[in-house]
């Protein structure tokens, strides 16, 4: 009897313990090595996660690369998708490409997010960045050195 019941209260207390599972499909496909490159990927202070990307401009005349944010929310639905090129226009004379190569991603405790890699423009060579935006993927600070 005492089996029984002790199978039974394992079989109801596991019931209540299972865990939730989704997936969801990152909207972006890649043509070849250089575009929508995964970079980074957290989860959240509030169960979702956030992909960091580089992603290639397909509207620039040269080698444009950009940092693509995505946040979902704990469900595995969108909450935001930015893209920012930091303002760089003119590319590396040498190699026709520009832009920005994001490399980490965290997220600060006041929901922040810091964001580093380096930037390619003209002929001033690869100067690392720290990025920062709040919580909803907007830029509050940006500094190369």
């Amino acid at each position: 009897m005492k089996i029984r019941y002790l199978i039974s209260l394992l079989f109801f207390s596991t019931t209540f313990l299972s865990a939730q599972i989704w997936t969801t499909e990152v909207p972006y496909k890649t043509t070849s090595e250089d575009d929508g490159v995964i970079r980074d990927f957290i989860k959240t202070n509030d169960d979702g996660f956030l992909v960091l990307l580089r992603i290639k401009d397909s509207t620039a005349t040269f080698n444009k690369f950009q940092q693509t944010m995505i946040k979902y929310n704990a469900s595995g639905e969108l909450e935001w998708n930015r893209s920012y090129d930091l303002g760089i226009n003119v590319p590396n004379p040498f190699t026709n490409t520009g832009g920005v190569f994001p490399k980490n991603i965290i997220q600060l405790a006041n929901d922040n997010y810091l964001i580093s890699g380096i930037t390619i423009r003209d002929t001033t060579g690869n100067n690392p960045y720290l990025f920062i935006t709040n919580s909803l993927g907007d830029s509050l600070s940006f500094q190369t050195t």
